[in-house]
């Protein structure tokens, strides 16, 4: 799960940000299962090499949100019950391809190059 977690100290979203919007979607997109335990905070701060205290405030925040569970001597764990809605996994989706259309931008890729891009890998992954 650490691999497909990763942040970008240049973006202009806070690195506290970008933790919970991935960890959203982790869950919203069902690669972490309610119960599923979440790394430690040391462990995702080592990985993606941010303070501690960042890696905290996301998980608090998931937490008071709803999405993760925590007791005090257990690890935290993905919510038995997720507070996600359509609503949600619309938010989530419009954050996400804002940060994709950025990065585009950042590359001077054009419109077009990006819905290219974008309909190939819709097609590999359709089956």
């Amino acid at each position: 799960m650490l691999e497909t977690i990763s942040i970008n100290p240049s973006s202009e979203v806070p690195l506290f940000k970008q933790l919970v919007e991935q960890l959203r979607g982790l869950m919203a997109t069902g690669i972490l299962q309610p119960g599923d335990d979440i790394p430690s905070v040391r462990a995702l701060a080592r990985h993606l090499g941010i303070n501690p205290m960042t890696v905290s405030k996301a998980i608090s925040q998931l937490t008071s949100e709803g999405w993760l569970s925590h007791q005090r001597g257990q690890s935290c764990r993905v919510a038995d019950t997720l507070p996600f809605s359509d609503t949600t996994k619309s938010e989530w989706l419009t954050r996400a391809a804002a940060e994709l259309i950025a990065r585009a931008r950042q590359l001077r890729l054009s419109k077009k190059q990006l819905n290219a891009l974008i309909n190939d890998l819709w097609q590999e992954d359709t089956p």
